[in-house]
């Protein structure tokens, strides 16, 4: 398999959108059921070991938005 054409800036936004978006849902849910005390702490490590680039004000929103 070849690529005929460049990728397009952007391509994968989606997909790490929804992997954030998990990330947080199992967090709020672990924080709910108290397996984390720490929300922010614990999105921080969750981000990190799935690889995934969550910037401050990123962070922020999340933080604020639940």
């Amino acid at each position: 398999m070849t690529m005929n054409e460049p990728i397009e800036d952007g391509h994968d936004d989606s997909t790490n959108s929804a992997r954030i978006d998990g990330v947080v849902e199992q967090t709020r849910a672990d924080l709910d059921q108290g397996h984390v005390t720490d929300f922010e702490s614990a999105l921080r490590q969750r981000f990190a070991d799935a690889g995934l680039t969550v910037n401050d004000d990123e962070l922020q929103r999340i933080l604020a938005d639940n």
